[in-house]
């Protein structure tokens, strides 16, 4: 279809058969998260916080790959796609999350989750424009969905602070412009914007 159904399924579950317990190539065996512990032995003892992010990490390298195997057995389903993308994310893979992400803007479209996660991608790889225009499509398909609005604001203000650089001050009026209605509790887009209008 050309929009995710929330709660549709659940990657880590039952997807066709698909899951911890049922993936391909695991052999029946329910994957676990390790007992870290505190190394006395050599080095001394590991600290609390890199034990927790070590932890953190197995956790989102296991649901990596139920997501990965789930996709071989269901391609081009949107919800994995999503979950897909946002963990590859998670884990610093900006060119295969955006791979991912891209796959998910083709299979639904009109979905502005989707179109966030796609502009999410293209900043990790620092594809600006593209970041722009994704952002800029989510926020037609849902003017209430989280954060959106700020992170495209953030961009085009980032952008036409650029341009007022070079002293480029047509091309950055739109871009302040549009900061300044998205980031209407940040002051700066207004004050660039009544500047940037006084040179005009």
């Amino acid at each position: 279809g050309g929009s995710l159904g929330r709660g549709s399924l659940g990657v880590g579950g039952a997807a066709g058969g698909v899951g911890s317990e049922g993936a391909p190539g695991s052999g029946g065996r329910e994957e676990t998260v390790p007992n870290w512990k505190y190394d006395h032995t050599d080095h001394g003892p590991v600290p609390e916080p890199l034990v927790a992010r070590t932890r953190k990490r197995y956790v989102v390298l296991g649901m990596l790959g139920e997501n990965e195997r789930a996709l071989v057995v269901r391609p081009g389903d949107a919800e994995i796609l999503l979950e897909l993308s946002a963990t590859r994310s998670k884990l610093g893979l900006g060119a295969e999350s955006l791979e991912a992400a891209e796959q998910l803007a083709k299979a639904a479209p009109d979905d502005a989750r989707a179109q966030r996660l796609l502009g999410e991608a293209y900043v990790a790889v620092s594809r600006e424009a593209e970041a722009i225009t994704a952002f800029g499509r989510s926020l037609l398909l849902d003017k209430n969905l989280g954060e959106v609005a700020e992170r495209l604001g953030g961009l085009l203000h980032a952008r036409a602070r650029r341009g007022l650089d070079d002293k480029q001050w047509d091309q950055a009026l739109p871009d302040l412009e549009r900061a300044a209605e998205l980031l209407v509790q940040d002051p700066e887009p207004c004050l660039d914007l009544a500047r940037t209008l006084g040179r005009l």
